[in-house]
This record gives structure tokens, C-alpha cells and sequence, in this order.
């Protein structure tokens, strides 16, 4: 029986190391030395833009924002599916060419930080914190036809306009 059962797997090895070498010799020289296609085009950009935001009165119910910085690099983002939900404390983005909005992005609020802890039962609940400021940023991919972003707030029930920035 043990006999047997060596032959197997020594009949598996030699198929898979034959079928791995047979896979290698079909590979040429030639296709292992070309260089790697990248489809990224110089005008392609992507640019992360860093803000700090804080909570401006006790009540909490709007935020000063401001712009810290843009960084600009040539590359392009994968093509992903945001959630793009409006329900609840979001940022929302506004990009617009001269008059009209081209694009829009919603993100989480950042002064609304959502984390996870252990109950008395141990079990783990979600709970809120209410951030004084942080900073953080988002990373899009720039169009030419984006000129400016406008940004506001939907924050416990009120939508406020938070600042403009140029993106050109």
C-alpha cells in the first residue's frame, strides 16, 4: 500500500515539475526583456490636495477649513467605485470648470471619527468621536477641465460653504 501510494506522488511531482518546465521554455528571450507597457500619459495627473480642518464654535455645527497644500504627480488612478452616499456629516467636493460642476466627490466628515470598542458584554459596538481638528486629504484624478474646487459641509444638518481653491 505504501508502494503505491509513493508512486502517486512521485508521479504528481514529476508531472507538475515537467509541466513547469515545459511552461518556461515556451517563454522567449525576447519577451522577457521587454519593458513593461505603462499607459499613463504625461498629461495624466494626479494630484492630493492637504487640508486642516477645525470645529469653529462650541456648538460644532460648522468648521473652518483650509487649504495646506497641493502636490501634483504624473500618474493615473485606477478606476474604482466610490460610494458616493450623501446621508449623514459628509465633505463634499465640488469641481467646475468656469460656470458649471463637472465632477463631484462625498467623503466622510473628517472631525466625525467612527471606531470600534468593546462592550461590557464583549461584544464590539460602534461609537463616534467629535474631533477638535485633524488633517487630511484627497487624492483625485486631474482633469483639464476641472478649474476649481468648491468644498462644503453637510454637518448635523447643516450644509455650509467652506472655502474655494484653484486648481490651475
Amino acid at each position: 500500500m505504501s508502494h503505491c501510494v509513493l508512486k502517486v506522488i512521485l508521479c504528481i511531482c514529476i508531472f507538475s515539475l515537467s509541466a513547469c518546465s515545459a511552461k518556461y521554455n515556451n517563454v522567449s528571450d525576447s519577451e522577457i526583456n521587454e519593458p513593461v507597457v505603462n499607459h499613463v500619459t504625461p498629461t495624466d495627473t494626479i494630484a492630493f490636495i492637504l487640508f486642516n480642518i477645525q470645529n469653529s464654535n462650541k456648538s460644532k455645527s460648522s468648521s473652518n477649513l483650509s487649504f495646506k497644500s497641493i502636490t501634483k504627480n504624473v500618474g493615473k488612478l485606477k478606476n474604482t467605485t466610490l460610494n458616493q452616499d450623501v446621508i449623514g456629516d459628509k465633505l463634499c467636493f465640488y469641481f467646475y470648470n468656469m460656470d458649471n460642476i463637472v465632477d463631484s466627490l462625498f467623503m466622510e466628515h473628517p472631525l466625525k471619527m467612527n471606531v470600534e470598542i468593546e462592550d461590557e458584554n464583549s461584544h464590539l459596538v460602534t461609537k463616534q468621536l467629535d474631533l477638535d481638528g485633524t488633517e487630511f486629504f484627497i487624492r483625485i484624478q486631474l482633469k483639464d477641465e476641472y478649474k476649481f474646487v468648491k468644498i462644503t459641509e453637510w454637518l448635523n444638518g447643516n450644509i455650509n460653504s467652506l472655502t474655494t481653491i484653484p486648481l490651475k
